[in-house]
């Protein structure tokens, strides 16, 4: 289905031709006719096929197609809310916002807490010139009213219900003390180990043969990479293993870390041992002010 068939209206079609969409994956196919005619809309699909995209197209239509409604002077309110459960989702749904939205009218705001993320300026938005600082140590929740004892690893939250493990539990459940508690019980748990940028760049400087995968979209790649990093969207990482050398130690980025960690868990599945997650993806590399192709103005 191409996008241009959709009756959108120019400024997020616009958007959409800025990102490089042209013909929609299948979770969009099936999503965003219904969304687009007010349909509560529940979609499960692979990590990088599109679903952030198929929730802002609807959402931008639906907002620039329906009057704000009218505010006391002074003052205004969010016309949109998206709840994501990690700061590295929140970081990937603000840049899919900005890139999809450029053309509307509407600005974007990421909210987080925690740990510090490098370069987190919201000063444009949000007028204080705070910086964002996030942090995200995981969550362990109870399921209540299921008749089971059992815990269930919290993968990801959407429209009030938690899918874990394929299966569903009340998002109303009981949170439990996080990965240490995990760990405690002995449930399995998987380690890759992080990378700041600064030690990427060194690792690249030494020319040690390090490979690094940009994960991301090809517009996103396009418009500013890691210099000698290559491009593997994460929905075709699978399928082009064969382009990649899995003695060699590898670095995994996106634009966050989001998305390179589900690669870097597909990767180390498909035998690749030495293997490292770049911890803030490629905007922390951008915000260091390190080396990018193509240079970026400053």
């Amino acid at each position: 289905m191409d996008f241009a068939s959709l009756d959108l209206p120019e400024p997020v079609m616009q958007g959409i031709r800025e990102a490089g969409f042209v013909t929609a994956t299948p979770i969009q196919e099936a999503a965003l006719p219904l969304a687009l005619r007010g349909k509560d809309v529940a979609g499960q699909s692979q990590t990088g096929t599109g679903k952030t995209a198929a929730f802002l197209i609807a959402a931008f239509t639906k907002l620039l197609r329906t009057p704000a409604p009218a505010a006391p002077p002074g003052t205004g309110a969010p016309r949109m809310l998206v709840i994501a459960p990690t700061r590295e989702l929140v970081v990937q749904i603000e840049s899919d916002a900005k890139l999809l939205g450029r053309y509307t009218p509407f600005r974007t705001l990421a909210v987080y807490g925690g740990g510090l993320i490098a370069g987190g300026d919201f000063s444009s938005v949000g007028g204080a010139g705070a910086k964002c600082i996030a942090r995200w140590d995981g969550t362990r929740w109870q399921a209540l009213g299921t008749g089971m004892n059992s815990y269930v690893y919290a993968l990801s939250v959407y429209n009030g219900e938690l899918i874990a493990g394929g299966g569903f539990a009340s998002a109303g459940s009981v949170s439990a003390s996080g990965i240490a508690a995990w760990d405690g019980d002995g449930m399995p748990l998987g380690r890759v180990p992080q990378i700041a940028v600064s030690e990427l760049r060194a690792r690249l400087a030494e020319a040690d043969g390090l490979q690094v995968v940009d994960v991301r979209r090809p517009a996103e790649y396009r418009s500013g990479h890691v210099p000698e990093s290559v491009s593997i969207p994460l929905d075709s990482l699978e399928r082009n293993l064969g382009s990649l050398d899995p003695r060699r130690e590898t670095a995994v980025i996106c634009a966050s870390g989001y998305r390179s960690s589900a690669a870097t868990s597909l990767l180390r599945r498909r035998g690749f041992e030495a293997i490292f997650n770049v911890v803030g993806g490629t905007g922390a590399w951008l915000a260091a002010g390190y080396p990018c192709e193509p240079p970026q103005p400053r």
